[in-house]
C-alpha cells in the first residue's frame, strides 16, 4: 500500500512537471515566432507549427542540459519527492499566470528557482549545489547583455553591408532568411528548455528509487519533447503580441538580426 501511494505521488509529480512543460512551450513559443509573425513573413498558425516541430527535434537532440539541471541545482540525496513537486508546481503556476498576462518569462529560470526554493525549505541552504547555481546565475546575468550587444552589432553590420541595396530586395531576402533563424531559435529552445523538465522528472524518479543512476530514460525524453511541442503549437498569442509588436516595430531584417 505504501509503495502504491508512493507510485501514485510520483505520477502526480510527473503530471505537474509535464503541465509545466506544456506551459513553457505555450509561453516560450513567442521566442521563436514573434519576429516572423510580427513582420508578416509567416502566419501565426504556420509559425507555431514550425516552432513546435523544431522544439521537438531540439528536445530529443541530447540530455546534457537535463543532467545538469537534475543534479546541478540541489543535491538529489538531500531532498524528497515532495520537494520536487513543490518546486515544479510553483514554476508551472507562475508560467501560466505570466502567459495569461502576456508577459514573456524564462520558464527555465522559473523551474530552477522553484526547485531551489523547495530544496531550501526541505533541507536548508546546504542542499544547493554551488557550482551549478553559479552557472545558472551567470547565464541569467549575461543573456540579456550579450543579446543586446550582439543584436546591436549584427544590425549595424547589416546596415553597412546592405547600404546600397533597395528596401524591397532586403525585405524579400531577409523574409526567407528570417524563417531559417526562427527555426534555429525554436530548435535551440527545445534543446535547452525542454531538457530542464526531463532533468526534473528524472530527479523525481531518482529520489523515489525508480532508477539507480541519473540517466534520462528514453520515455522521459520523448514525452517531454512531445508535450513542449504541443504547448508551442497551441500558441501564446498574447506573448507573441508583446514581443513582436509592443517592444519594437520590426521588418524582416530586424527579425533576422534579433
Amino acid at each position: 500500500m505504501i509503495d502504491q501511494a508512493s507510485l501514485l505521488f510520483l505520477v502526480i509529480v510527473i503530471a505537474i512537471a509535464l503541465t509545466f512543460e506544456f506551459a513553457n512551450g505555450f509561453n516560450d513559443a513567442a521566442n521563436a515566432v514573434a519576429t516572423v509573425v510580427s513582420t508578416r513573413v509567416m502566419s501565426p498558425t504556420a509559425a507555431v507549427a514550425m516552432a513546435g516541430i523544431m522544439n521537438f527535434l531540439g528536445a530529443v537532440s541530447g540530455t546534457g542540459v537535463a543532467k545538469a539541471v537534475g543534479k546541478g541545482v540541489v543535491d538529489p540525496d538531500g531532498i524528497t519527492l515532495l520537494t520536487v513537486a513543490g518546486g515544479v508546481a510553483a514554476a508551472a503556476i507562475w508560467v501560466f499566470v505570466a502567459t495569461r498576462l502576456g508577459m514573456p518569462v524564462s520558464g527555465s529560470h522559473s523551474l530552477i528557482a522553484g526547485i531551489a526554493g523547495a530544496g531550501i525549505a526541505e533541507a536548508g541552504l546546504g542542499v544547493l549545489v554551488g557550482s551549478g547555481i553559479q552557472k545558472i546565475l551567470l547565464g541569467l546575468a549575461f543573456s540579456p547583455i550579450l543579446g543586446l550587444a550582439a543584436g546591436f552589432g549584427i544590425m549595424l553590420t547589416l546596415y553597412w553591408v546592405l547600404r546600397g541595396v533597395t528596401p524591397a530586395v532586403i525585405s524579400t531576402v531577409f523574409g526567407k532568411l528570417q524563417m531559417v533563424t526562427a527555426a534555429a531559435v525554436a530548435f535551440s529552445h527545445g534543446s535547452n528548455d525542454a531538457q530542464k523538465t526531463m532533468g526534473v522528472i528524472t530527479l523525481g524518479l531518482f529520489v523515489n528509487g525508480r532508477i539507480d543512476s541519473f540517466e534520462i530514460p528514453f520515455w522521459v525524453i520523448v514525452t517531454s519533447a512531445t508535450v513542449m511541442a504541443a504547448g508551442t503549437y497551441m500558441g501564446g498569442a498574447r506573448v507573441i503580441r508583446t514581443l513582436g509588436v509592443r517592444i519594437i516595430a520590426m521588418r524582416p531584417v530586424h527579425g533576422f538580426a534579433a
